[in-house]
């Protein structure tokens, strides 16, 4: 599922990024890569997703959060 399906306060892996290298390449600078953990500290029905990921609070729009896929 992507990482726009998920609900404020849980934690979830990075499967996959389901994008071309220069999106992979992007996330991974962030520390967005599979295996990573993701805590999702905000949801918002149109606006950005607030989230944590190795120890950084980061705020995604939707289309990049739709490409993160995890479990």
């Amino acid at each position: 599922m992507s990482l726009t399906q998920i609900k404020t306060g849980a934690k979830v892996l990075v499967e996959n990024l389901s994008a071309g290298q220069r999106f992979r390449h992007r996330m991974a600078e962030l520390g967005i890569f599979p295996g990573a953990l993701i805590k999702v500290l905000r949801v918002q029905h149109r606006g950005p997703l607030l989230i944590q990921v190795a120890g950084s609070k980061l705020m995604l729009g939707q289309r990049m959060a739709e490409k993160i896929i995890v479990r």
